[in-house]
């Protein structure tokens, strides 16, 4: 988990800490947050880079070129890291009064994201539209392997007080029923993006915390995310690492 260090200095920023709805955690502790993220299957994260083009043009040109950074050290390094997206499965809890205690009925679920352009140099370059479009791509497109593992963590002992009822009778969904953010009411730049992408806001004032809650549909934001004519460039590419980090994606 070579991003760690790098993810805990910007988590130390005040301003940061306020968008993200964030205390400050030691080193280890972040460590330690960083590996559930990694193992847990109610999670998700992808860490934002700059292309690796335009961190070589960023670089002075006259650097020894046994000094130089390789660029397979570079490629997925601190050195080119901007940002993260995240997203977090659960049941959809708006769900339980319509299906009461019937244990027979389909869940739903709900997946929050969460997205996050940290260096301040890098904002306002259409990043966290980039790495939201590329992030629900991946997720649309890989959708019931994403949900398989979210009930087997919980098979595993994984502890969800929001499948405690969840028993062999139960029916399974195979796919997320909505998208969901929450969203501070002044960060206006967020909520413009998501807005864009179909989400739209839930009640007509923001929660206890002064946050927005916005949700879309798979159905209605796969119309957009996955419409070729509108964002063509996304491309996959298998990464495979040592330590398991997370597959590539291009945008």
């Amino acid at each position: 988990m070579h991003h760690v260090p790098k993810y805990h200095e910007w988590m130390k920023d005040a301003e940061i800490q306020v968008l993200t709805a964030s205390e400050p955690l030691s080193l280890d502790e972040e460590y330690a947050m960083q590996q559930t993220w990694r193992t847990d299957g109610d999670k998700l994260t992808f860490i934002v880079c700059r292309r690796l083009s335009d961190y070589r043009s960023s670089v002075t040109t006259d650097l020894d070129v046994n000094t130089r950074p390789d660029d397979s050290v570079i490629g997925t390094g601190p050195l080119v890291m901007v940002g993260d997206v995240n997203m977090f499965v659960s049941v959809d809890d708006q769900d339980d009064d319509d299906e009461g205690d019937d244990p027979t009925q389909e869940l739903g679920l709900v997946a929050e994201l969460e997205v996050m352009i940290a260096e301040k140099a890098q904002r306002g370059k259409g990043l966290g539209k980039a790495s939201v479009r590329a992030f629900l791509t991946y997720v649309l497109q890989h959708q019931e392997p994403i949900v398989t593992e979210f009930f087997k963590h919980h098979q595993a002992g994984g502890g969800r007080e929001d499948l405690e009822g969840v028993t062999s009778t139960t029916t399974k969904p195979k796919t997320i029923d909505f998208f969901a953010v929450k969203i501070g009411q002044a960060n206006y730049k967020s909520i413009g993006l998501f807005e864009a992408l179909g989400f739209t806001k839930v009640a007509p004032t923001v929660n206890y915390f002064g946050e927005w809650e916005l949700r879309c549909s798979s159905h209605d934001l796969a119309r957009v995310v996955l419409h070729r004519d509108v964002d063509p460039v996304y491309t996959e590419v298998e990464y495979i690492a040592p330590s398991g980090d997370a597959p590539i994606l291009r945008n």
